[in-house]
C-alpha cells in the first residue's frame, strides 16, 4: 500500500487517483504522519442494463397514443 502526505495528494490528486485505478493498489493519505484517509480502488462493477430492462415485465393494455378521455370530456376545452 502506497502512502503519501496530504500536501502531495493535493498537488497530484488526479494522477494518484489514476494510479490507484490502474494498479488496483490502495493509497493512504497522511497528515503529520498519521493516516487520514485510505483510498480503495473500485472493485469490478457490473455494467448497468439500459434499454430493454423491463422487457416482459410490463403489459400494455389499450391504445397508448390516444388520450384517455375524449376531447368532449375535458373541462378546459369547454
Amino acid at each position: 500500500m502506497k502512502t503519501v502526505q496530504i500536501s502531495t495528494f493535493k498537488a497530484e490528486c488526479l494522477s494518484l487517483l489514476d494510479e490507484v485505478s490502474r494498479t488496483k493498489e490502495r493509497l493512504t493519505v497522511t497528515r503529520h504522519g498519521k493516516p487520514l484517509v485510505i483510498i480503495n480502488p473500485v472493485e469490478n462493477q457490473k455494467p448497468r442494463k439500459g434499454f430493454g430492462i423491463a422487457k416482459g415485465k410490463i403489459k400494455i393494455q389499450g391504445d397508448i397514443v390516444e388520450p384517455a378521455l375524449g376531447l368532449s370530456e375535458w373541462e378546459v376545452l369547454s
